[in-house]
Parts: C-alpha cells; sequence; structure tokens
C-alpha cells in the first residue's frame, strides 16, 4: 500500500474515531445544526449591529468619507446558540484535561461547524442575501461560523447603510464606518459583529457577544481555527476568541484571509 494511500486511511480513521468521541460527549448537551434563521430573509426589515464602531473613529479625527471606489475585504463572525457555546466551553476544557477521553482530541474544521457552526441552511441563506446585494467573493469559513465577502464603500454605504470616512489618528491615516451597520433582522439575529470595515490595529480581543464582540480589523485572533474553527484562513484567523484555538487541530498562523483551515493532527 502506497504512503498517500496509508496516510489517507489514517486521517479517514482519525476522522470517524474524533468525531464519534466528540458526537458521544457533546451529544446529551447539544442539539444537532437548528435551524435558526426562520423563513426567507425579509431585506426591508433592518436593525443596527450594535458595537461595530472603532472608538478612534471620532468626529474630531473624521476627514470625510473614502473614495466611494474604495474595496473593502469584509468578515461577518455569526455567533453561537447558548447550547452550542456552552458544549464548546465543555470541550475546551476537556481537551485539555489529561484525564479526558478528549485530551488533545483537536477536532476537523467540518466536525467543528457540525457542532458549532450554523447549517448549511442559515449559511446558504446569509450568503444569498449577500450575493444578491452586490457584494463579490463571499465565502463562508469551512467552520460556519463566519462569511467573507468583499464590496466598495459604496455598496457598504448603500447595503449595510453606514458611510465610511478616512480619519487622521496621531498622524496616521485610516479609514472605518462612521455609524453602526444595519442587516436583516433575520440575519443579524445570528451575527455577532464584522471585521474589515476600519483599517484600525486591534485593541484586544473580542469576547464573544452583543456589542463586546466587535471585531475590528484585525481585533480577533483566527476566528477559523481557534474557537471558532474555521478554515483558519480568513479575517477571523485574526477574530474572535483566541482561547478557542484549542479546539481545532493545531493553532495556526495569523492570516488575512478568511477562510480558516486547520489541519488534522
Amino acid at each position: 500500500m502506497s504512503d498517500s494511500i496509508q496516510r489517507g486511511a489514517r486521517r479517514a480513521l482519525w476522522f470517524v474515531a474524533v468525531t464519534s468521541c466528540v458526537g458521544a460527549y457533546l451529544c446529551p448537551n447539544l442539539a444537532a445544526q437548528e435551524t435558526r434563521i426562520i423563513g426567507d430573509v425579509n431585506a426591508s426589515r433592518l436593525v443596527a449591529l450594535r458595537g461595530n464602531i472603532h472608538p478612534k473613529a471620532r468626529t474630531e479625527y473624521d476627514q470625510g468619507p473614502v473614495d466611494p471606489s474604495l474595496r473593502l475585504r469584509i468578515t461577518l463572525a455569526l455567533k453561537k446558540s447558548p447550547a452550542q457555546q456552552s458544549a464548546l466551553d465543555q470541550l475546551l476544557r476537556a481537551q485539555q484535561d489529561p484525564s479526558s477521553p478528549l485530551f488533545r482530541k483537536w477536532l476537523s474544521p467540518e466536525v467543528y461547524a457540525n457542532a458549532f457552526g450554523l447549517n448549511q441552511g442559515d449559511i446558504g441563506k446569509i450568503v444569498e442575501w449577500l450575493q444578491s446585494s452586490g457584494f463579490a467573493s463571499v465565502q463562508p469559513a469551512r467552520g460556519r461560523d463566519f462569511i467573507t465577502f468583499s464590496g466598495t464603500a459604496l455598496q457598504v454605504e448603500g447595503v449595510l447603510r453606514t458611510p465610511v470616512h478616512r480619519y487622521l489618528v496621531e498622524g496616521e491615516q485610516h479609514y472605518a464606518n462612521v455609524s453602526e451597520p444595519f442587516l436583516p433582522e433575520a440575519i443579524a439575529q445570528v451575527a455577532a459583529g464584522f471585521l474589515g470595515l476600519d483599517d484600525f490595529r486591534p485593541i484586544h480581543p473580542p469576547e464573544q457577544g452583543a456589542s463586546s464582540a466587535r471585531l475590528s480589523a484585525g481585533s480577533a485572533t483566527e476566528l477559523h481555527g481557534s474557537a471558532i474553527g474555521n478554515e483558519l484562513t480568513g479575517p477571523f484567523r485574526r477574530c474572535s476568541n483566541i482561547r478557542y484555538s484549542a479546539a481545532l487541530s493545531k493553532p495556526l498562523r495569523r492570516q488575512r484571509t478568511n477562510t480558516c483551515c486547520r489541519r488534522a493532527e
């Protein structure tokens, strides 16, 4: 048997073993992939997603609107349900407990997605709305906990209802959204925050949750392979709770793509 076939067989066995082990550990406390976006997305019913204005985007630093053609690469982070968050916290503790059967049993992005991400139907509704709104390069993370997309400042103002301005802060030029972004109500209920609406350097890793989960352009760790087990290739690789990186296979380098991929050991 060739080395490549043997490696493939080992990966398959690892996947089955970890999936079974994690499933047995989490199933009593975690409902499988519930639908959280009920019905169609109504683009006319918008709500503000609070906590997504950088603290340095202040009036005294404002230099006026950016070029409308400025292209932004944006990441929309998605929230876990309370049951998913509780189960993930348990898993992270177990992965670091030598007495646990899950000690150092890291997850692939796909296993992570099936336990802690949105289901495929919900992801599909968000992707469809982003594409129908004119955004390009819409890419869900493999962990299904964030979606990256690109658009111009003009599109951001038209769709997310927030202008993007230039700011001169301590002698440095930056750009940032002026007001809170808006999302359709159905999507806002599963959204944690945005990353990429500004280019300020990170202040500190955001906590998951409402406004405290603001993800400024560089403010997170690896949204993907980390607690958010995505493909770790993405914006959120700089993104969300650093402490979650233990859940996936290995800590990955921070990257500027929004895909997050962690390779299984």
